[in-house]
């Protein structure tokens, strides 16, 4: 068979291909469609594919912003100042302390009333003396500031808060014998109850601004609870770690 091109006997030209290039052909064309079909299609406005070798960002993540971390209102904590030369009142009525600064420290005026030691149902009451009685600090154990009264007939540790003292000590009763009298100052020696009804706008400004607070903080914590169970277990999730369980606590 020859090459080329030659007149029909219609006067056509005839081209005639060789053999092997008609072979070809074929997969010529199932070529050009297999790689036509490995192009990923891309949709018009789409982000374009990355070449070969090389890796694509990750789009910006639509998580919620983190929480600030819960924080408790600072809390006003009373110094000695808020009782100093104030009259205090058991309970709001009987007996009477007067704390007072003294050149080396502070001391407590006190008057506690009781009970006769003998007969549980006749008042009675014991002066410390006329001048303070020294006190000694004990620190903070509690967050406030403690002290000691230093009297032998009956040893008290209080600690001073807002415009009041807490008895903490002793735990039992004191009885004096030489006023044959039993008194037991525990307890809470505050202002005088009868003055309190003129601060009660006070009273309850106060009250209402500490559970403001409080409310505050606990929704707080709420938030940063929810946040957490929201987006940690996604976190655990990326990193392939699995929470704890309630049964491994």
């Amino acid at each position: 068979m020859q090459n080329g091109s030659n007149p029909s006997s219609s006067g056509l030209f005839v081209i005639r291909l060789p053999y092997a290039a008609l072979c070809l052909a074929p997969l010529v064309i199932a070529g050009a469609m297999q790689a036509a079909l490995a192009q990923p299609m891309q949709l018009p406005g789409a982000q374009p594919f990355n070449a070969p070798g090389t890796q694509q960002a990750a789009p910006p993540s639509s998580a919620p912003a983190a929480p600030r971390p819960p924080s408790m209102p600072p809390i006003k904590v009373a110094g000695e100042d808020a009782i100093l030369g104030r009259v205090l009142r058991h309970n709001g009525g009987a007996g009477e302390a007067v704390f007072e600064k003294s050149g080396a420290g502070y001391g407590l005026k006190l008057t506690a009333d009781g009970f006769q030691s003998g007969n549980l149902v006749e008042p009675c009451a014991v002066s410390f003396g006329e001048t303070p009685v020294p006190v000694t600090s004990l620190g903070r154990p509690a967050g406030v500031p403690r002290y000691r009264l230093e009297a032998s007939v009956c040893p008290i540790v209080f600690d001073v808060l807002d415009g009041a003292v807490l008895v903490v000590e002793p735990t039992q009763p004191c009885v004096v014998e030489a006023a044959a009298c039993r008194i037991d100052p525990r307890g809470l020696w505050g202002p005088d109850a009868r003055t309190l009804a003129a601060r009660a706008k006070e009273i309850e400004a106060a009250r209402g601004t500490a559970e403001r607070a409080v409310r505050e903080h606990v929704a707080r914590v709420q938030r940063q609870r929810a946040f957490d169970q929201r987006i940690r277990p996604a976190q655990l999730a990326a990193l392939r770690i699995e929470p704890p369980s309630a049964s491994a606590n």
